[in-house]
């Protein structure tokens, strides 16, 4: 039989308990009554001078032991504003009086409690390991075994020996360890542990709780590449951490790895943390190397097109440095965001007319984007250009003119 119990009347019954009515024994007697061992411990808490002739049934004789974990039960339950007398007594339990069995049900409750209160893990903490420590090993394992990770499952699995762990509980026992370590002892401790990354990132995710959830970013911040596009780690992702710049001339590698290997060098020493120029000097050298080795499209379009999004200074330093005059253009046909090298080309030919390399800079870039402004911004210059070259562009300032 189901019994519905009006918790509205049980906080009347609370608020009216010192006024002296006979009626409220009564009606406490009659609750008792239902046999709820739920119901009775609610009671047993609220009411413990008026039971105090009732006896309250396992597992929840032992949890009375805990005046916090009762005082948020009750409070989650019958209302915020209740707050419970102190109790009397010791507050461990009388070893001899349970057996095992008792405090297993104990923390099946707890977890049970937890799934809708999520934070039942830190209010009595103390309580809640001398209850794990009562139950076995192999009781433990089989207690947590279908369990989702959550603050108590994490916190039952830290005291079992890993041997008893498996699937995902022993990857977040496993992975949790890095909390004590530097960042550079993390990063090689959870490539050598071999950490299943996709299981832990599933798992995280996927928490209900939190605090779970939280170690998601724990775990990107060892897996930096996972930030910046990558399916999955690369084999050798170890020999391009230890030197960044040994990544492959790939378009996929150099998309992820130069912008992976940025953070994970501020990471690892703290003074560089905030150095703004670091990731504008790793890119322009991987850019040098692209432009070095008569690159292909692909390379342009993915790598340095993308690079360049996503810091547009590059584009100064690309044009400052130079590169093959023979790249020119190939590099404006294959690079979108290098338009914004006109000005500053445009800007370096007026002071330098007879430079061959920004001529044909110039050049291409007006011919692939005859815009009005462009154009005019060339005419009003064009008395310190060379024949040849206004020739050649004759059609396009006539056009605008």
């Amino acid at each position: 039989m189901t019994y519905k119990v009006d918790k509205k009347a049980i906080r009347r019954l609370y608020l009216m308990k010192n006024s002296g009515n006979p009626d409220i024994c009564s009606s406490l007697s009659r609750l008792v009554e239902i046999g709820n061992p739920y119901l009775t411990f609610i009671l047993q808490a609220m009411f413990q001078n008026m039971l105090s002739e009732t006896s309250c049934p396992a597992p929840f004789a032992i949890l009375m032991r805990s005046s916090k974990i009762v005082n948020y039960i009750v409070r989650r339950i019958i209302g915020k504003d209740i707050i419970l007398e102190a109790r009397d007594g010791p507050r461990k339990c009388d070893d001899s009086k349970w057996d095992e069995n008792d405090y297993v049900e104990v923390m099946k409750f707890l977890l049970n409690l937890e799934k809708a209160n999520r934070r039942i893990s830190y209010i009595d903490n103390p309580f809640i390991l001398y209850v794990v420590s009562k139950i076995s090993e192999v009781e433990k394992a089989r207690l947590i075994r279908f369990l989702e990770i959550s603050p108590l499952c994490i916190l039952i699995m830290k005291t079992m020996n890993t041997n008893s762990l498996s699937g995902i509980h022993l990857e977040v026992i496993n992975f949790l360890k890095v909390k004590d370590m530097t960042y550079e002892e993390g990063f090689m401790y959870i490539h050598e542990s071999c950490a299943d990354f996709k299981a832990l990132k599933r798992e995280f995710l996927k928490s209900r709780f939190p605090q779970i959830q939280r170690y998601f970013h724990v775990l990107m911040d060892f897996y930096p590449e996972m930030m910046f596009g990558a399916r999955k780690p690369y084999a050798n992702r170890m020999k391009i951490f230890g030197d960044p710049l040994s990544i492959p001339i790939k378009p996929r590698l150099l998309c992820v790895y130069i912008s992976a290997c940025v953070y994970f060098i501020r990471r690892k020493y703290e003074a560089l943390g905030q150095e703004k120029n670091l990731d504008v000097l790793m890119k322009a050298i991987y850019i040098e190397r692209i432009l070095s080795t008569c690159p292909k499209r692909r390379l342009l379009k993915e790598v340095i097109h993308q690079l360049i999004l996503d810091t547009p200074i590059l584009v100064k330093v690309i044009v400052m440095r130079r590169f093959p005059c023979n790249l020119v253009r190939k590099m404006v046909e294959c690079v979108p965001s290098f338009h914004l090298a006109y000005e500053l080309s445009l800007k370096i030919l007026c002071k330098n007319p007879n430079d061959s390399f920004y001529e044909a800079l110039v050049e291409e870039l007006l011919k692939k984007y005859p815009t009005e402004s462009n154009v005019r911004k060339f005419g009003a210059c064009a008395h310190l250009f060379g024949k040849p070259l206004l020739e050649r562009l004759r059609y396009l300032t006539d056009a605008c003119s």
